[in-house]
C-alpha cells in the first residue's frame, strides 16, 4: 500500500479540463463560474494542489480565457501548476492538449 507521505510513490501528473462550450449551462463557462467565491475552476486545482503525489498540473481552458485562468493561478499561489493551455474543438483533443503540456 503507498500513502501520501512515501516518499517513493509515485509523482502524478493531472489535467484540468474546463475549456467546454458551457451548452448546457445557456452558454455560459462553469470553468469561471463562481462557486463560494472563487471560480469553480479554483476549487479542482486547489485540491489537486494539496495532494503530496501529484507533482504538475496543466490547466485546460479556453482560448480566450487563458489569461483569466492564469491570473486564477497566481492569485491561488499554486505552484504544481505547469501549464494553462487552450483546449480543442472537442473534449478529446482538449484533454489531448493537457496531456501533451505535462512534463515527461
Amino acid at each position: 500500500m503507498i500513502t501520501i507521505s512515501d516518499t517513493t510513490a509515485p509523482q502524478l501528473g493531472v489535467v484540468v479540463v474546463g475549456a467546454g462550450s458551457g451548452t448546457r449551462l445557456g452558454g455560459v463557462d462553469k470553468a469561471f463560474l463562481d462557486l463560494a467565491g472563487q471560480p469553480m475552476i479554483a476549487h479542482s486545482v486547489a485540491t489537486f494542489n494539496a495532494i503530496g503525489a501529484v507533482a504538475a498540473i496543466v490547466l485546460v481552458v479556453a482560448g480566450n480565457r487563458i489569461g483569466e485562468a492564469e491570473d486564477v493561478v497566481r492569485h491561488g499561489g499554486w505552484q504544481k501548476v505547469v501549464a494553462v493551455v487552450s483546449g480543442g474543438a472537442t473534449r478529446q483533443e482538449s484533454v489531448m492538449n493537457g496531456l501533451r503540456a505535462l512534463p515527461t
